[in-house]
């Protein structure tokens, strides 16, 4: 048996042990009632024809119902399947098309897709389940990626791999009884680590766009001892608890990744936070959080004496069950060598929270799964930059694909946005490298040109090796990814700074425009 499932069967033998609490209507769902709905879905399920290993695209808001289609595919071994339908039509045809679902369980319809609704699943006749056998290697879940290198790529999970994750996280994030669930698969460690899960009620979980201040008043009401989030969503959390001079006192732990981690929110974050701590994990699809993680504190220290210098952005040294080395940038050979401490290159991780493959993609499971020299570990290729420092210490510099080799150095944009950004006291910014005049631009939100210094941040930039700037300013938030607003989409801000550097002279001239 599914030991997700195993330990909800445990929980459900004490009486009124609340696994779920739904913000919407303040229901409190008991272990009971989810695992009886969780066998009522399976058996619905069974009855459709649903056999172990078949694929269930799940399109769901988190509910009852959401959960119980998960823990009842645990019980049948089928795998639900979780795709943004909210991407581009191309592309969640080739998911679909490469997934092959044998059922797809949605509340809305899905235009020229077939779907089946709750409702008409649970009208369906029940047939008794079989006991299946389920091993630590067996796939439970595929969730597919958000695409921002291509078409999203599907990456199965393991029950051994989201039992890794539960495990790490109850070890790091003891006395927790509440957990505020803005990424719904993060309820299953939850439950596992025996607390209840709160679901928002939110139409979106999209930070930009989330409603900040339900959601605050929300977590105050049905509890809210750890949350993770987003850095875009603590940036908006930040900008109105300062309008309404509150502060997060009912919470105990704040755990943010997504993106390299900005210094100054994080400093005004922990400001608000008199009772708790911040923690920052790092992760992907591929690797489940966490595989390194540090506490502020570590981070504020680290980050003044070296992200200040544009040295990168501090990540933390390996978590439990998790190896993290560095390999040469452009290194395709079948073995690898670990490069030394301090040297920048690609940041590799194997260990018992790090996927094997993708879902039916042989060629890029190819790519990005290596040997190293010396090792028997399949290791994963994180597609960040970063070194491991004579401590221990990991360090993220950027992402591969933003590398650039300048005539004179390396072009880190992630690193030198947290430099400006300590520099500056900003919340954001990005750089971009513009090689017909070897020069870096830095582009700010309007909304932070009152108290931005533009020739401090020249300065600082031709401290750091970079003689050729202008500042701009973005007249709204930076463009960013979809799935967490976090990612900052540079391709973007290029195209917007070329358009208006047609007009000006990049040589050491400041743009206000």
């Amino acid at each position: 048996m599914n030991i997700f499932l195993r330990l909800l069967e445990k929980r459900a033998k004490s009486v009124n042990d609340i696994v779920l609490i739904d913000s919407k209507s303040g229901k409190e769902i008991s272990a009971e009632e989810l695992l009886d709905s969780a066998y009522n879905m399976a058996e619905k399920l069974y009855s459709l024809g649903i056999r172990r290993n078949d694929y269930i695209v799940l399109s769901l808001p988190p509910s009852l119902e959401y959960y119980s289609v998960l823990y009842g595919c645990f019980a049948l071994g089928a795998i639900p399947s979780l795709v943004d339908v909210k991407q581009k039509k191309e592309n969640l045809v080739t998911c679909i098309d490469e997934l092959k679902p044998s059922l797809w369980i949605s509340t809305k319809d899905i235009p020229d897709f077939s779907t089946i609704t709750p409702e008409n699943l649970l009208q369906q006749s029940s047939v008794k389940i079989p006991k299946i056998e389920i091993s630590s290697d067996t796939t439970c879940m595929l969730l597919y990626t958000t695409g921002t290198t291509g078409v999203p790529k599907g990456v199965p999970w393991t029950v051994g791999q989201l039992e890794s994750q539960a495990i790490e996280l109850n070890a790091f994030h003891k006395q927790i009884n509440t957990e505020f669930v803005i990424f719904p698969y993060l309820a299953l460690a939850c439950i596992y680590n025996n607390r209840t899960a709160i679901i928002p009620h939110t139409r979106t979980t999209q930070p930009n766009l989330m409603p900040i201040e339900s959601i605050l008043s929300q977590m105050k009401t049905h509890g809210c001892d750890y949350i993770f989030a987003s850095p875009a969503f603590w940036a908006r959390v930040i900008s109105h608890l300062n309008r309404t001079q509150e502060k997060l006192e009912f919470i105990k732990i704040i755990s943010t990744a997504g993106a390299s981690l900005n210094l100054i929110m994080l400093q005004k974050l922990d400001d608000l936070l008199p009772n708790g701590e911040i923690y920052i994990p790092y992760a992907s699809t591929e690797a489940l959080l966490p595989i390194t993680q540090i506490q502020f504190t570590d981070f504020k220290e680290l980050s003044r004496n070296r992200t200040s210098i544009n040295a990168g952005v501090p990540l933390g040294k390996s978590c439990s069950g998790i190896n993290i080395q560095v390999i040469g940038r452009d290194d395709e050979s079948a073995l690898p060598k670990p490069l030394p401490a301090n040297t920048v290159g690609e940041l590799v991780v194997s260990g018992s929270r790090i996927t094997t493959e993708y879902f039916r993609r042989s060629d890029i499971t190819l790519k990005s799964k290596t040997k190293l020299y010396g090792s028997d570990f399949t290791w994963h290729k994180m597609g960040d930059l970063g070194y491991i420092d004579e401590n221990g210490m990991a360090w993220f510099m950027t992402r591969k694909k933003y590398v650039f080799n300048t005539p004179n150095k390396i072009f880190y944009p992630d690193a030198l946005e947290q430099c400006l950004n300590i520099h500056g006291d900003l919340i954001s910014s990005a750089v971009i490298y513009m090689e017909d005049t070897d020069s870096v631009c830095v582009v700010i939100p309007e909304t932070e040109r009152e108290h931005t210094n533009e020739l401090s941040l020249k300065e600082k930039l031709k401290e750091v090796g970079y003689m050729k700037s202008q500042v701009y300013f973005y007249p709204s938030l930076l463009p960013s990814d979809n799935r967490h607003n976090s990612k900052i989409n540079r391709n973007i801000l290029k195209q917007w700074v070329s358009s208006k550097s047609n007009v000006f002279n990049c040589e050491d001239t400041l743009c206000n425009r």
